[in-house]
């Protein structure tokens, strides 16, 4: 599913995310999207605020394609460093500026457009600073990263984002082979039918730890197979209009991924996840 795709249903279900990591493609492209989606949130001619739709002759339309709004888009993008060094780097004082512009009351719909989020770019230091204000994202803000890479991003950050992969070509070797995974998609089917039982999810993760590989530890590979679960979940509910249960699943899964990553008992968090999930899809 591309990325302008995945984002038109997330407006149209009205279940936007706060923050986004656009993967692959160009610079360019990722920067048009980002566009587009802050003229789509603004449009002074557009009827319905779930609808993808901008006029692109508004006055807001025309000034975020020509970068001059600047109630509404926010971009960081890497400067020069003050060290004498060539090397472009985001620097604190741009974060501090950008948490200055979201402190400002806005009636507008504010993207923040991070250009070039690799690590090498925004380092720890930088990353810490703006960590709490995407966790607790002021209402109609929504952050967009840009990198070719998402191994290249800190996790710090990866863990709070929805990654978008501008295409298949962009996605991770494993994950692409991840794609034809029967046993995921037979839990997802149990899951969204309101049928997975505890004996159940026990049975599931049974078969599904024979993936499993020496090369890697027990956290990984369940960290990996959870956060599989949660894309290809959220795509099926986004393909199949059955959103109604999309925030309950994104808060849970979420809340797991979080759990999984310093809890010593990986394959348990993921068991009592499925139940959850299984209570969720079988109540009204």
């Amino acid at each position: 599913m591309s990325s302008n795709f995945f984002l038109k249903k997330a407006l149209e279900s009205k279940k936007l995310f706060h923050a986004y990591l656009l993967v692959g493609g160009t610079r360019e492209k990722k920067s048009s999207l980002a566009v587009e989606l802050a003229k789509v949130l603004n449009c002074s001619h557009k009827k319905e605020a779930s609808t993808w739709y901008a006029c692109g002759v508004c006055r807001n339309c025309r000034w975020i394609a020509e970068n001059q709004h600047s109630k509404a888009v926010f971009t960081l993008k890497p400067e020069e460093s003050e060290t004498g060094s060539s090397r472009e780097i985001i620097k604190v004082e741009q974060v501090q500026t950008l948490l200055g512009f979201l402190q400002q009351k806005s009636s507008f719909y504010r993207l923040v457009y991070i250009e070039q989020a690799e690590r090498e770019f925004l380092g720890s230091q930088v990353a810490n600073s703006l960590l709490k204000t995407i966790e607790e994202s002021p209402e109609r803000v929504v952050f967009i990263f840009s990198s070719s890479d998402r191994e290249k991003v800190l996790p710090t950050i990866v863990s709070r984002v929805q990654t978008l992969y501008f295409s298949e070509e962009n996605q991770p070797k494993t994950l692409k082979q991840q794609e034809s995974c029967p046993i995921v998609d037979k839990i997802i089917d149990r899951i969204l039918k309101g049928k997975v039982s505890w004996s159940e999810s026990k049975e599931l993760l049974a078969k599904l730890s024979e993936k499993s590989s020496k090369k890697e530890t027990e956290q990984k590979f369940w960290l990996k197979e959870l956060e599989q679960l949660q894309r290809k979940l959220l795509e099926k509910l986004f393909y199949t209009g059955q959103t109604k249960k999309t925030e309950e699943t994104i808060e849970l899964t979420e809340a797991a991924i979080k759990d999984l990553k310093s809890f010593c008992q990986p394959k348990h968090t993921f068991k009592l996840l499925l139940y959850q999930l299984g209570i969720i899809y079988n109540s009204p």
